[in-house]
């Protein structure tokens, strides 16, 4: 990540230089991708816009683009009645609980550093036991009127949907953010 201390960045050089048209990876998948957006533009809603948005920008359908925080696991957004809502999931600490035995905490990808639940070879062949904790954030990121405006039917999206990631990726920062040092110290 460019910002270590974000939970959230953009990629825009990787974004730039993996474009198979030169500009933009991300423009490219979004046209890949208008399906997602096919309510949003008809009902001309910029909370179900962003969600679109940030759901293209998003692995599994984009990767490398959006980058996040090892410790959180999924972030998914929706539009609800004019706001935006944030639904994200973040891998938590063993708990130290004395008397509990020997448990295993999350595994650690080798590359990305991210955190995942064990498959299903740790738990037969190799008879771990894992506690893993997890934490749910939910949360009304943005109400409608703080997002940039749901384009028109036929417009290229690739600009409005950059405009509604420059806002949304700050908003969800500013709700992780103070939580990943708290799980960082453990309990």
């Amino acid at each position: 990540m460019t910002d270590t201390s974000a939970p959230y960045d953009l990629n825009h050089e990787d974004d730039r230089a993996s474009a198979s048209d030169g500009v933009s990876r991300y423009g490219a998948y979004l046209r890949l991708h208008v399906q997602e957006f096919a309510y949003a533009l008809e009902e001309r809603d910029a909370a179900d816009f962003a969600a679109a948005a940030f759901k293209v920008a998003s692995p599994p359908i984009l990767t490398g683009y959006l980058r996040s925080h090892p410790r959180i696991l999924s972030t998914t957004l929706g539009g609800q009645q004019g706001c935006l809502i944030a639904h994200i999931h973040l891998a938590g600490p063993r708990p130290d609980w004395p008397g509990i035995g020997a448990w295993r905490d999350w595994e650690r990808d080798s590359y990305s550093d991210a955190y995942f639940a064990p498959d299903a070879y740790d738990l037969s062949e190799r008879k771990h036991r894992y506690l893993l904790t997890r934490f749910e954030l939910h949360e009304t990121l943005l109400r409608e009127e703080d997002l940039p405006a749901c384009p028109a039917e036929g417009e290229d999206l690739a600009p409005a949907a950059h405009d509604v990631l420059a806002v949304v990726i700050p908003a969800l920062n500013r709700v992780v953010g103070p939580i990943l040092p708290l799980l960082e110290k453990g309990w």
